[in-house]
């Protein structure tokens, strides 16, 4: 656009300075036929130019895009430009305590909540997230053991199972983080009950419902839960 401008300036220089040369007859004579003859060229050149010009004024250059997303195991997340680690590599935790009205849930839907396998994580650093993943995925298994066994328990065991897994996972949770330099969970530091009231009350899925479109892929690094069902008096 400036360089138009330029044109057209210089041009108008030129025809003054040509008038002013002129007998007055002739320069009202010169000047219309300059004008005619040069504004019609001026204008042509500009339109030629003009839509270049605007065309590099709008075309803006290509920028990154903060929305650009990244698969994760959970679907697919934004890149973190500066986010905490919870919204980096963000990990449903904790989980509720199973109960009759979670139960049937608890079974139906256990590959259609978040699984957390090692490659989700990078290789250092994230050890609390790591912990919690880790204790996810031990009570999610141990609640597909207690599920498929289900059929063969009177009524009442699956849940009492359940119960069992959920808590054992917890303690398991509370003694790992208590054994690194870490900032320990807030709800290991009760007492009693009150640890797993603690970390029930802050379940972000109380019903366990599904939250993946796709089934996760089974988890086959969890340690084995060993049951006794004779220990569930008060379940039947």
């Amino acid at each position: 656009m400036t360089s138009s401008w330029l044109l057209f300036s210089s041009t108008l220089v030129v025809l003054v300075l040509l008038g002013s040369a002129s007998t007055p007859d002739e320069e009202d004579d010169s000047l219309m036929m300059q004008r005619e003859v040069d504004l019609s060229d001026l204008i042509g050149s500009m339109v030629e130019q003009q839509p270049v010009m605007l065309q590099r004024e709008l075309d803006e250059p290509d920028l990154p895009n903060p929305f650009e997303q990244t698969p994760s195991i959970l679907g697919f997340r934004p890149r973190s430009f500066g986010l905490p680690p919870s919204m980096q590599y963000p990990v449903e935790f904790p989980l509720a305590r199973p109960t009759p009205r979670n139960l049937d849930d608890i079974c139906l839907y256990g590959d259609r909540r978040p699984h957390y396998p090692d490659s989700y994580f990078p290789s250092s650093g994230y050890g609390q997230l790591k912990r919690q993943a880790k204790a996810v995925n031990r009570v999610e298994s141990w609640y597909r053991s207690c599920c498929e066994r289900n059929q063969t328990w009177a009524s009442g065991v699956t849940l009492c199972c359940a119960q069992r897994a959920w808590t054992r996972s917890l303690k398991v949770f509370c003694k790992e983080s208590s054994s690194v330099k870490d900032r320990l969970h807030h709800c290991c530091k009760r007492s009693g009950n009150n640890v797993f009231s603690c970390f029930n009350s802050e379940a972000v899925n109380p019903h366990y419902q599904p939250t993946e479109e796709i089934p996760a892929p089974p988890l086959t690094s969890t340690p084995n839960f060993n049951f006794d069902p004779s220990t569930c008096q008060g379940y039947f």
